[in-house]
């Protein structure tokens, strides 16, 4: 037996010492590399030795328990990382990208000799085509749609918004009052059902969509003939729009093609996954200017562990997992984004951690889906809504609106589910919670220090709903409930006595905030209370970061200011080493504490 033991033994040990021998380094090079040399040197050498130019061949080449390593240059890499088709590792022998802090980005040059005059300070191209947006010295410049074109009376058809039709109704015009024609590419001409018509917009009641049509050759509105609006026939200066394959732009006035620098955006995803990868770990890497996700995580990728990867100026999401995925973020910095991060997974999981969000146009952290979810050391800054969560745990966050933020009605927390929410401080909110139907929600050690604001709970009764254990809030703060309005309010210290009185929270206080006014001034309070809410360690973290942005922008620009706009976002250092919270945990280890 002693033998037998002795032999395994060894005999393990053996096997673990040639996993290690035989896995290898490829090195990919986007300025001095060629994919026919062996990638296996960064230095270039007799017999094709040196390495690869493309990430793609790499991850043709690489097996379970190689790393890729990505070279950094004077250049971005011009890729994506597709994981697509790619099996990935195996238990305890992960694949490895690890991107020493190179940037993959989305764009791609425009020259000022591709561009054509259509009309007077009007010039197309065809052979790049930007999606989402432009980027013009430096800044994301959001496409022109028609329907961002239409006047009262007038009509367009979008095929980017899904082959719709859309009208802007006339000054007191219903739409049953109006008779629409449309004459389709095949000659059939119809007569729009005015019961079909749906709202299109949130803030325009008068502005409609009609769906399932495709592109009409004639439209009458009450028998007369009307033309429809075209994007590229009123493009302001410095505005863009796409017509199928070409892409018109404005010149700002007073300047020329050469006196401006555009890029167009081609590439859909940084790093993309799907099907069935797994045991794969991804460091170091950055990612800007797509016009879809930063990191796309598709399918039933499982054990795909990151670290260190940050995004910024995504058309869609900075990182987003889908579908049955299971995914590890560690240590992040995702800004100016649609949403920072949204995972939507049905199944699967998500685990984030040390993580900065912020200046998104949509959401901070977004999570969809029946799957479950974890959030840990994070800061959200300046997103219109910051947290929006179901199924979640929390724990650890401060979640701030600076003085300054150009968000001005803005949500801390959006919840629903079952979600627990654990040491959060908020400041600077016009909303800091609200709780959705059917939810049931777990506060404990949270402050809240917006005055005068509401908790609203979206429910007939938030007592049966709602735990609460040493919450503090800010002075006037309001519960309002009801599933309908008018809604029911109460001052939190006289619902905090129903609340203790029907066992459902204990230790409430309302607590003077005016130590917040330095925070929200991106100033480290000369002294934090006592009190619960997030760590202090996280605190000093957003005010290292804020920093951080005003001496970027003051070396880039020459001055410093507060505002965080996004021309200032653009020119931030996209490998942030201090953010690090805690050392990442060593690749291949991704379990899940919910399940």
């Amino acid at each position: 037996m002693k033998f037998w033991l002795s032999f395994c033994l060894g005999l393990n040990t053996w096997l673990a010492i040639a996993s290690l021998v035989s896995a290898k380094d490829y090195y990919v090079n986007c300025l001095v590399g060629d994919d026919r040399f062996t990638g296996l040197s960064d230095k270039l050498g007799p017999d094709n030795q040196g390495p690869l130019a493309t990430i793609a061949q790499a991850l043709k080449k690489a097996e379970a328990g190689d790393t890729i390593h990505l070279i950094p240059t004077s250049q971005p890499y011009r890729e994506t990382a597709d994981f697509s088709g790619v099996k990935g590792g195996s238990p305890g022998k992960s694949l490895v990208l690890d991107g020493h802090g190179a940037t993959l980005t989305g764009a791609e040059v425009c020259s000022p000799d591709g561009w054509k005059e259509w009309k007077e300070g009007i010039f197309r191209r065809d052979d790049l085509v930007s999606r989402i947006f432009l980027l013009v010295d430096g800044e994301m410049v959001f496409v022109t749609r028609n329907v961002d074109c239409l006047k009262p009376g007038e009509i367009c058809f979008s095929p980017e918004e899904l082959n719709r039709l859309h009208f802007w109704l006339p000054v007191g015009k219903k739409i049953d009052q109006l008779t629409i024609e449309v004459k389709q590419p095949d000659g059939t001409a119809l007569t729009l059902d005015p019961a079909k018509w749906k709202r299109a917009s949130s803030t325009n009641p008068n502005l409609l969509r009609y769906e399932g049509l495709k592109p009409p050759t004639q439209v009458k509105i009450d028998g007369k003939e009307v033309s429809l609006v075209l994007a590229k026939e009123r493009l302001q200066p410095g505005q863009w729009c796409q017509e199928e394959k070409t892409m018109y732009y404005r010149l700002p006035a007073d300047k020329r093609l050469s006196e401006v620098k555009i890029s167009a955006i081609v590439r859909a995803n940084g790093v993309q996954m799907t099907r069935e990868t797994a045991y794969v770990v991804v460091r170091n890497l950055n990612v800007e200017h797509v016009y879809n996700d930063g990191f796309n995580i598709h399918g039933r990728v499982t054990h795909a562990e990151f670290y260190n990867c940050n995004a910024r100026e995504c058309g869609d999401e900075g990182f987003s997992a889908h579908d049955e995925c299971e995914t590890l973020l560690d240590t992040a910095v995702f800004l100016s984004c649609d949403n920072g991060i949204a995972n939507v997974n049905q199944k699967g999981f998500s685990l984030t951690r040390n993580v900065i969000v912020g200046f998104s146009r949509s959401v901070g952290f977004l999570i969809q889906g029946t799957a479950k979810h974890q959030l840990s050391r994070a800061v959200l800054l300046n997103n219109p809504t910051q947290l929006s969560v179901i199924n979640t745990q929390v724990e650890d966050c401060l979640i701030v609106n600076t003085f300054d933020s150009l968000v001005k009605n803005s949500v801390a927390i959006r919840s629903a589910g079952e979600s627990s929410f654990t040491r959060l401080t908020t400041a600077g909110h016009t909303l800091p919670l609200f709780v959705a139907p059917g939810s049931k929600i777990s506060l404990s050690d949270c402050l809240f220090s917006e005055t005068g604001k509401f908790f609203h709970f979206r429910l007939d009764e938030p007592l049966n709903a709602v735990r609460m254990k040493n919450v503090s809030v800010g002075e006037g703060l309001k519960i309002e409930w009801g599933s309908n309005y008018p809604w029911k309010s109460l001052q939190f210290s006289e619902w905090l006595k129903l609340a203790e009185k029907q066992g459902v929270a204990t230790g409430g206080r309302i607590f003077p905030m005016d130590w917040t006014r330095n925070l929200l001034q991106g100033k480290l309070p000369s002294t934090i209370p006592d009190i619960p809410g997030c760590p202090e360690e996280i605190i000093r973290k957003f005010i290292q970061f804020l920093e951080s942005l005003q001496l970027s922008h003051s070396q880039s620009r020459g001055t410093s200011i507060f505002s965080l706009t996004p021309k200032i976002i653009a020119v931030l250092p996209l490998f942030p080493g201090w953010m690090s919270f805690t050392r990442p945990n060593p690749a291949g280890v991704l379990t899940h504490p919910m399940i």
